[in-house]
């Protein structure tokens, strides 16, 4: 395991904000996603969201398919994009997907 020595808020928060600290093991191949708002409150012409449930639909089917972790970004960003249908983005839009590799 990885030892995280964070101290201060997380980007963008506001200071009333209470946080816990938590750990948790990773095992090989296990991948982490970290995103910002700008992909699931991306919205569509009929102003729809592309949402939470979408998003973690994809993942999962992607996870479960054995498309490497490395082509997740893509594929999403792809997969925004039509949902989009055109639609100009709102907000920015990150995306960094980890996947461990001991070796």
């Amino acid at each position: 395991m990885i030892p995280w020595q964070c101290r201060g808020l997380p980007l963008g928060v506001v200071e009333d904000q209470s946080f816990q600290l938590a750990e948790t093991e990773i095992e090989a191949g296990d991948v982490i996603v970290l995103y910002t708002d700008g992909i699931d409150e991306s919205m569509n012409p009929r102003n729809e969201l592309y949402g939470l449930d979408r998003f973690k639909e994809s993942l999962f089917t992607w996870a479960g398919s054995g498309v490497p972790a490395m082509e997740w970004n893509e594929l999403l960003l792809k997969d925004l994009e039509t949902f989009r249908e055109g639609e100009p983005r709102s907000d920015d839009i990150t995306l960094i997907t980890l996947e461990y590799d001991p070796a």
